[in-house]
């Protein structure tokens, strides 16, 4: 069954992740590119995306969701909106996260794989 704004991300956890009685709140980092620099050097082109987590929080979960791991994450796309300081209002893409699964990397065939 298809559904609307589904989405499935490998990431990786950057710092900063808060833990709540009923949402972990983390930034998930992904690459989405390569760019190269003016002095001929590539680099991997990374977008960071604003993530929460509101299924049941339990230490298994708290293990997976930890600065530095690399997960694979399922959930919808949705957005927010905030007032800054100066007044504006502010409209941003967050993904709220069902399905979190701890992943390994394997230097040997460069690829990520689901841990048991």
């Amino acid at each position: 069954m298809y559904l609307k704004n589904e989405v499935i991300i490998d990431g990786k956890v950057q710092k900063d992740v808060k833990y709540f009685s009923d949402v972990i709140n983390f930034n998930l980092s992904i690459i989405t590119g390569k760019y190269l620099t003016p002095d001929n050097v590539t680099k991997k082109r990374y977008t960071f995306i604003k993530t929460i987590y509101k299924g049941e929080i339990n230490d298994k979960i708290k293990d997976i969701i930890k600065t530095g791991n690399f997960i694979r994450v399922q959930g919808k796309l949705d957005s927010e909106q905030y007032q800054s300081q100066t007044g504006k209002i502010v409209y941003n893409k967050i993904l709220v996260i069902d399905n979190v699964t701890l992943l390994n990397y394997d230097p040997q065939f460069g690829i990520l794989t689901e841990v048991m």
